[in-house]
């Protein structure tokens, strides 16, 4: 930094802070290294002779005057949960200075003209002196220290943080979430990643779609990216299968504990709102949002960066549907004076559809539906993915790929399930198991539930016809599969060795493994492997004699193995009751004779 000192003139209280983070303490190093691109980039600007602009002056010496501020007030003994606010605002100040440099480029390049060149600088300018602002709060000692004796979890109402850390990530990691392919939707999130850090525009952005179409992964990916960059303030990802994330009332609870670790002085308001409402958290869910979201950021709202983004995923998915329109609603209601932005996906329920129409006609919310995107282009997403997930597993064509892309038609999910079909159980049989697929395609239509059903069709066909199987691994599968697809949340080996009276494992294990290509199995966590379904598509299936490819696998036939093996004179695995309806934990419907 010093080798700077001659060429950074007039930023004095650049150099200082960049010196008082080079002799402070390892907590300080994410701000260091952002200080010090930052520093290169501030260098690169002048080289431009932009100094003479009007206007330019008086920004860079407030600028200057804020990092003078800081240097000399920064505190040595800032807490542990300080940490994520600094390394947040590291990143938005690396963010910053990566503009700057693109700017910089754009202006060598004549790509820009001089007057949008400066208005770049400028507004970097400013938001590097919000940030500073925000850090410069946050590290007040009598804010953090009264945050920390006063945590949220004091509240008797106010889910404990366990449980609150695992509502908003368990459905990401249990679950496994992954983002999107590479070179799969760029444009897409790019479009999105516009929107979050343009400062103006609606403060609402609705992602919706049909089953299968992608908007968690989309989401996922959204969430990861932002998190690098830190513009992401909290995210909550929906799941009707487990009970920590079907629940609306928990949403925004979840929400602003994650804002409360983010934000020490948005810990620091909120413990007060707590300590005056205790029951706030039971509170219908327009006041929870006004109580712990939205009045404690616009008390804090001179500090807060302009380009933070909450994520809400599959609000479809929670249990109570009218709940999840009134949250809609409430965010609907207070998205004017919102100071951070919100983005929400969800299947296009009536309800929903019509409110964020209504609000996107008056600019407040923005909104786009994923199975509407160009056909041609979610063709060439499916595709790139194909190739890059099958392409170590079996040799495909440029016909075989698009016979595949064409029958995904608007569903990533049917690609999906076709890697799970190639990638799981046996490698050697790839070849053989792509050409089953492909064989398959004869007859499709454009109609992509059709397609789909064909699809778990063929592979069901095949998994249950493998010669090698005896009748009761295959009674067993149906079983499980009957099991795991009726349960509300992710059953454990464990538990469905012991819904069938069972102190062994591996073979439920084994069975289960047969059925990967249809059913998500994962590794470790909640006591052992813990399956569940993979689609709606599928359970829909399987519950509709007109789409379920044999009367022994339907769930509500009477030759269901589910139904047959519930009495005691089939059960193989003992002699003790194991397996019944009301026994399934969380179950929604189980097999039983019409």
């Amino acid at each position: 930094m010093e080798k700077n000192k001659g060429r950074l003139l007039g930023w004095n209280g650049l150099r200082k802070f960049a010196s008082t983070l080079n002799r402070s303490t390892a907590r300080f190093d994410p701000l260091k290294t952002a200080v010090d691109e930052f520093s290169k980039s501030v260098e690169a600007v002048e080289e431009e002779g932009i100094q003479d602009h009007k206007g330019y002056e008086k920004v860079k010496r407030e600028l200057d005057g804020s990092l003078t501020e800081i240097a000399t007030q920064l505190n040595e003994t800032v807490p542990t949960s300080m940490e994520p606010c600094i390394e947040n605002v590291a990143l938005n100040i690396q963010r910053i200075a990566r503009e700057l440099s693109r700017n910089h480029k754009r202006q060598l390049e004549r790509v820009t003209s001089s007057t949008d060149s400066i208005n770049v600088v400028l507004g970097c300018y400013r938001r590097v002196r919000a940030l500073l602002a925000q850090l410069l709060l946050n590290n007040d000692s009598n804010v953090w220290r009264a945050a920390n004796e006063q945590p949220m979890e004091d509240s008797s109402d106010k889910p404990s943080s366990d449980y609150v850390t695992s509502a908003w990530s368990s459905s990401s990691e249990t679950l496994a979430h992954t983002g999107c392919a590479p070179n799969t939707y760029v444009n897409l999130i790019h479009q999105i990643e516009d929107w979050v850090y343009n400062g103006q525009g609606p403060r609402v952005y609705w992602l919706n779609g049909t089953a299968g179409t992608g908007k968690t992964t989309i989401a996922y990916t959204l969430c990861r990216r932002l998190k690098q960059s830190g513009g992401l303030a909290a995210s909550f990802f929906c799941n009707r299968q487990l009970p920590a994330c079907r629940e609306v009332n928990l949403v925004l609870p979840n929400i602003a504990y994650q804002l409360s670790s983010l934000l020490p002085r948005f810990r620091y308001i909120i413990s007060g709102t707590l300590q005056k409402k205790p029951r706030v958290c039971n509170q219908p869910l327009a006041e929870q949002l006004d109580k712990l979201v939205v009045r404690p950021l616009l008390e804090m709202k001179s500090t807060l960066p302009t380009d933070l983004v909450v994520i809400i995923d599959a609000l479809d998915e929670c249990s109570d549907d009218n709940a999840a329109n009134n949250l809609v609603n409430a965010l609907l209601e207070h998205a004017h004076e919102l100071p951070i932005k919100f983005l929400v996906t969800s299947r296009p329920n009536r309800g929903m559809l019509d409110r964020m129409q209504n609000k996107h006609i008056e600019g407040v919310c923005l909104g786009l539906q994923v199975h509407e995107l160009d056909s041609a282009t979610v063709q060439e997403n499916i595709k790139a993915y194909l190739q890059l997930e099958l392409g170590r597993y079996a040799t495909l064509s440029t016909g075989d790929l698009d016979i595949l892309a064409q029958n995904s038609g608007m569903l990533f999910v049917y690609a999906a399930t076709i890697v799970r079909y190639m990638v799981y159980g046996d490698f050697t049989r790839s070849g053989e198991r792509i050409d089953t697929v492909l064989n398959t395609s004869s007859g499709q239509t454009s109609d992509s539930t059709h397609n789909i059903d064909k699809l778990y069709n063929t592979i069901l066909i095949a998994t249950f016809g493998d010669k090698a199987l005896k009748q009761k691994e295959k009674k067993l599968m149906i079983i499980l599969l009957h099991t795991v697809v009726c349960a509300k949340e992710p059953l454990t080996v464990q538990v469905l060795a012991s819904l069938l009276a069972s102190k062994k494992t591996k073979p439920v294990y084994d069975a289960l493994r047969l059925l990967q290509s249809v059913l998500y199995l994962a590794l470790g966590g909640m006591g052992g492997f813990p399956a569940e379904r993979c689609d709606s598509h599928f359970w829909e299936g399987l519950n509709n004699a007109g789409r379920c490819p044999s009367a022994f696998l339907l769930m509500n036939s009477r030759e269901s193995p589910a139904v047959i093996m519930s009495s005691s004179e089939h059960r193989p695995y003992g002699e003790q009751p194991g397996f019944s309806g009301g026994e399934v934990p969380g179950a929604s419907r189980t097999a039983k004779p019409e």
